[in-house]
């Protein structure tokens, strides 16, 4: 498994959202071992809260593989995906996520527990696939160092004035 090289793309993406003045979140998504889709968070310089970085990446490896059935693929992402991202990853039939970073807020896994809600795919198995092998805090230290930057500029005002989470 190469979840190293992966993570630190991810990380990559999300400093590049960081520098744009967005949520500092990057997401990589991986079929056969090759990245099939990445992207950056794009929701407050688009003014469009669907627009997290892990939505965009599925839309992308959805156009390029040509399927909704996403099972082959692992996601990427620096920041553990809020209830939305859940419930797509859970409806594109990912089967595995690795994040860095916990939400305290809107946790998908921690405090939603939709990426580990067997009764989903139970209840509803033509929406939702299983419950998808979950890697949670890899290369946390890494991915916290553009979150501690970001806080100390918010916390100095120099960021962010936009910002509506």
């Amino acid at each position: 498994m190469q979840d190293d090289k992966y993570m630190t793309r991810a990380i990559e993406l999300s400093r590049k959202s960081f520098e744009r003045l967005d949520m500092p979140i990057g997401c990589v998504i991986v079929h056969k071992n090759e990245i099939v889709a990445e992207s950056e968070n794009y929701a407050l310089t688009n003014k469009d809260f669907t627009q997290h970085a892990e939505v965009l990446t599925m839309l992308q490896t959805t156009k390029k593989l040509n399927s909704t059935n996403l099972s082959e693929c692992t996601l990427y992402t620096t920041m553990e995906p809020c209830p939305m991202c859940s419930l797509l990853i859970r409806e594109y039939r990912i089967s595995r996520v690795v994040f860095a970073l916990y939400s305290t807020d809107m946790g998908g896994y921690s405090k939603y527990p939709i990426l580990t809600d067997v009764s989903l795919s139970q209840k509803y198995p033509k929406h939702f696939g299983e419950v998808p092998e979950i890697k949670k805090g890899f290369l946390e230290d890494e991915a916290a160092k553009i979150w501690i930057e970001r806080k100390e500029m918010k916390d100095k005002g120099e960021v962010y004035k936009q910002e509506k989470y």
